[in-house]
């Protein structure tokens, strides 16, 4: 009977142990590396200070990666054919710190002379293989291209109020980007195109914008609707939401 009893404490006892560790305050602590793509692994365990050894100017990188992010110069029709895959962002740049966020973001950041972070996104192409159409090639590094990027730093980031001015009907998205020039829009066929801006108490300033026949900048997407959301609920739609609290500036 003492024997069943010291096998059923040992049984809880992992049991409890097992749900520790998967709820240890997200993900972060488990820390697990694995391959983005080949050549470059996620690695979440280690502060940005201890891993960060370059300075870049904030200029630099824009003028590299771009004044418009390229989800949105896609559907503008400005965006150059030749994307930037990870391998020539990390000739330019090199890659010091490759993060993973749930759901499924990726991102990079860099360090800016001026202050703050430089972040960005990737995406994963999915052009079937030559041998096996139905399987992809996501691990190829030419695969995995830039989506989006974010410049943020302490003095960027604004609060609930600064966005009163954007009035529904009238406002547009260029309005917005004069608050915020680090927003991130997002052009989903299933929920419509929105802008998500990070707040500096850390919630997520949502914006919805009317669809047209005709977008070719900013200023042609018209403010329907704007909604504060928690960061935990925009990080299903945003990348820019998914960035870990330990790495904003």
């Amino acid at each position: 009977m003492k024997a069943k009893y010291y096998l059923i404490l040992i049984f809880l006892s992992a049991i409890i142990l097992i749900f520790t560790a998967c709820d240890n305050g997200g993900s972060d602590e488990m820390n697990i590396p694995e391959e983005f793509v080949q050549g470059f692994t996620v690695d979440n365990s280690k502060p940005l200070a201890s891993v960060l050894t370059k300075t870049y100017a904030l200029h630099d990188l824009r003028s590299f990666f771009g004044q418009i992010s390229p989800n949105e110069s896609l559907m503008y029709g400005t965006h150059d054919v030749k994307s930037l895959n990870i391998n020539h962002v990390h000739e330019r740049f090199p890659i010091e710190c490759l993060r993973k966020a749930e759901p499924m973001s990726y991102y990079v950041v860099y360090k800016v002379s001026e202050g703050g972070y430089f972040y960005v996104f990737w995406s994963l192409s999915v052009d079937p293989s030559p041998a096996k159409k139905s399987e992809y090639p996501t691990k190829n590094a030419n695969n995995a291209s830039v989506y989006f990027t974010a410049y943020l730093s302490p003095s960027s980031l604004r609060k609930a109020s600064d966005f009163d001015s954007i009035k529904e009907n009238f406002s547009t998205a260029e309005d917005v980007s004069q608050i915020d020039s680090a927003l991130e829009i997002s052009f989903l066929m299933s929920s419509g195109i929105r802008s998500y801006s990070l707040l500096e108490n850390g919630s997520v300033m949502e914006i919805g914008y009317k669809n047209s026949d005709k977008i070719e900048s900013r200023k042609d997407l018209i403010v329907t609707s704007k909604n504060l959301l928690s960061k935990n609920i925009a990080s299903t739609a945003s990348h820019l939401a998914s960035i870990h609290p330990k790495d904003l500036p």
